[in-house]
């Protein structure tokens, strides 16, 4: 008993004095790994947004296969949307979460409308919007709703150029 009692303060102290300093040899060793040069690498932003189209393909082809198990999935593919392209794609990949079942949640709405605004696709917003049997899409909140609407005087001038057009190709 008196053999416990020696070992236990010598150890719990050793096991106190040894933890800061423990500390700093790791600090020290991550900082003389560390290298400030390669912070923004431009191999290391290219791989970063290969890696968003790489996820963005994989989980559209997981909805597409019908094998995603996850509500999060659509929203994600939504996010990783980055070009036009990708945002055309999305009627397919809509349609196929809309065969398999399963609701467009509101939030993921209003995000496929924000992400169509910011590339400048009002109209590709309100296909998607109106044609709510084919693709899914739940009904917008109005102030969403209102950035993707087509206003009363722009459809006027379209109807104007449409009548207009054929008066000129008969002349």
């Amino acid at each position: 008993m008196l053999a416990l009692r020696r070992l236990a303060p010598a150890t719990l102290r050793s096991l106190h004095t040894s933890a800061p300093a423990a500390k700093k040899a790791k600090a020290a060793a991550i900082e003389d790994d560390f290298d400030g040069d390669d912070l923004f690498d431009d191999a290391q932003v290219e791989a970063a947004t290969g890696g968003r189209a790489a996820r963005r393909a994989a989980l559209s082809a997981s909805i597409l296969g019908r094998t995603s198990v996850r509500v999060g999935d659509l929203r994600k593919v939504v996010q990783l949307s980055d070009s036009v392209e990708d945002l055309q794609q999305l009627g397919s990949v809509l349609k196929s979460w809309r065969a398999q079942g399963r609701k467009v949640t509101d939030q993921t709405a209003v995000e496929l409308v924000g992400r169509c605004i910011r590339f400048g696709q009002q109209d590709l917003a309100r296909e998607y919007a109106l044609h709510r049997v084919q693709y899914g899409v739940p009904e917008l909140p109005a102030h969403v709703f209102n950035k993707i609407a087509p206003v009363k005087g722009e459809a006027k001038a379209k109807k104007e150029e449409a009548a207009a057009a054929p008066e000129a190709t008969e002349a």
